[in-house]
């Protein structure tokens, strides 16, 4: 068991998209977030995604512990339903 001393730093990232999203910034969290697992205990806070409102809501993966929160997960092609997506994932 590790001591208060040793215990490693854990690192919360809050981001509305994460793996398995087809956006940019999806993409680039996780491969920053599985990178960091190493050192980190790492935790990402993130929204409901179109297509995956049935998975899982809590998932570990490659080290990384994904929390989904309930959002709406409206088609992001509307400028309100990109809206509503954003501040329900608030």
């Amino acid at each position: 068991m590790r001591t208060r001393a040793q215990s490693r730093k854990r690192l919360l990232v809050l981001n509305q998209y994460y793996w398995p999203g087809v956006e940019a910034t999806a993409h680039l969290l996780t491969d920053l977030c599985e990178g960091l697992a190493d050192a980190y205990d790492v935790e990402v806070l993130t929204g409901v995604l179109r297509e995956h409102e049935h998975d899982p809501r809590v998932v570990d993966r490659n080290g990384v512990a994904i929390r989904r929160v309930r959002s709406t997960a409206f088609d992001r092609t509307g400028l309100a339903a990109r809206a509503a997506n954003y501040f329900s994932y608030l």
